[in-house]
């Protein structure tokens, strides 16, 4: 069977051949993997010579175009390792030009991603349930800009941008269609893994605070809100117009709550060396009150955000299947038998997988929340996945051996270590 190459270009650069990583021989950011670089991204058009000699900045040379000529060749034997004469070359010349064999066999990232995200549309369009697991398929595949080491090439922005906007409509679209199933909680999960790969979009970021809203987590809403607020701020950027008027939205969401109830679920929830645990609703009223006494003192206050990560199945099983054969290796290395091994191993564990067991974790880990802080924080779950903790009276340094301190005791929860993993985060109020 004959090895593809497969070029990643979403987040990071890297070209491999079977096993082989092409990229590590060479650095990535040579002129010979600029010229690849440069011919992939416009490969539905042959690209004339003296373009590609001002791209790769050999007009200084005594001979450009042999200079060109010699990358080309050098690209091309690096490309066809291990390939006999007959199999199409990715790089083909076409008199004064030169130009990316898009009838070759080869793999690109981009153009998965991009087949993914109009999918996904036509999904949506045709109302579909698949439409939400085909992008998330798209996530997983973008992982970052568009060849983000050429920062500073401006050659590179329009397709950077391009794939970026992709992304971005995409969501929109799948966001009406998820809306009308009331999927909020699936939606909000996307929105905020966009958010870690494209900052400042304030298509996103209002799209979270408004799945927070549709969903009933006001108190969330408020919360994201203000760290959107604060990034903005801290960044010297002027917040979106679409940004600042989801202010007035969520002040209409307000309940207003019964005093006699909110001291009854203080009481009732108390407890002598625990820290406190409450509602959506009460820990919003008790973080806009330490918001209000930090303008007046000094004393640092942090806000946590736990999320419980179920790993990708696919992983799972690779990683179980590696697990396997180092197990077989260390029986082979002992003398033992595998059916013996694997008798010992089905009747000592019978892990719960991944989405299966989130609730009986989320429960377990709010029993260890609840021992690990101290009687004056405040614990609440605001689903399934996510806590929000407020810590007060600590520094940075304590805050993350606190942190350090929950992920080590989540970490000895029997069953649940392989499947789900802790993410956390953390900000100062």
């Amino acid at each position: 069977m004959e090895e593809i190459v497969k070029i990643y270009t979403l987040g990071r650069f890297e070209v491999s051949k079977g096993e082989r990583v092409l990229t590590e021989k060479v650095t990535r950011v040579s002129k010979l993997w600029k010229l690849f670089q440069y011919l992939f991204t416009y490969r539905k058009r042959d690209v004339p010579i003296e373009e590609l000699i001002d791209v790769l900045d050999l007009e200084g040379n005594s001979y450009p175009a042999g200079s060109l000529t010699a990358l080309v060749y050098r690209l091309r034997k690096l490309l066809a390792q291990g390939e006999n004469e007959e199999k199409k070359e990715l790089i083909l010349t076409r008199g004064s030009s030169y130009s990316f064999n898009r009838d070759a066999d080869y793999w690109l990232d981009a153009e998965k991603f991009t087949d993914l995200c109009y999918q996904t549309q036509s999904e949506v369009k045709n109302k579909s349930k698949e439409s939400y697991f085909t992008y998330l398929q798209a996530l997983d595949l973008y992982k970052g800009d568009y060849l983000d080491d050429l920062k500073s090439e401006e050659w590179i922005w329009s397709a950077r941008n391009r794939y970026r906007d992709l992304l971005v409509s995409t969501l929109d679209k799948l966001d009406n269609y998820l809306t009308a199933q009331g999927m909020y909680e699936e939606l909000w999960q996307i929105y905020e893994r966009a958010q870690e790969l494209i900052q400042f979009d304030e298509d996103l970021i209002r799209g979270s605070i408004e799945a927070l809203l549709a969903s009933g987590n006001k108190g969330l809403a408020r919360i994201k809100y203000e760290e959107a607020v604060a990034l903005y701020q801290e960044n010297n950027l002027i917040l979106p117009p679409e940004i600042r008027n989801l202010k007035t939205r969520m002040e209409n969401h307000q309940v207003k709550n019964d005093p006699d109830t909110y001291l009854r679920s203080m009481l009732n929830s108390s407890t002598a060396n625990e820290a406190y645990v409450c509602d959506s609703e009460t820990f919003t009223m008790l973080y806009d009150l330490e918001k209000r006494r930090s303008q007046r003192q000094d004393n640092p206050r942090y806000l946590v955000h736990l999320i419980l990560d179920c790993r990708d199945s696919k992983q799972i099983q690779m990683d179980e299947e590696i697990n396997e054969i180092e197990e077989i290796e260390e029986i082979e290395e002992k003398g033992e038998t595998r059916e013996k091994n694997k008798t010992n191993k089905d009747s000592s564990s019978a892990e719960i997988k991944g989405k299966d067991c989130l609730p009986e974790c989320s429960n377990s880990l709010l029993e260890i929340l609840q021992k690990q802080l101290r009687r004056g924080d405040v614990i609440s779950r605001w689903s399934t996945q996510h806590f929000i903790i407020m810590l007060i009276n600590l520094g940075s340094d304590d805050v993350k051996r606190v942190l350090e301190r929950i992920e080590n005791a989540f970490k000895d929860m029997a069953g649940f270590d392989r499947d789900i993993e802790l993410k956390s985060r953390f900000y100062q109020i």
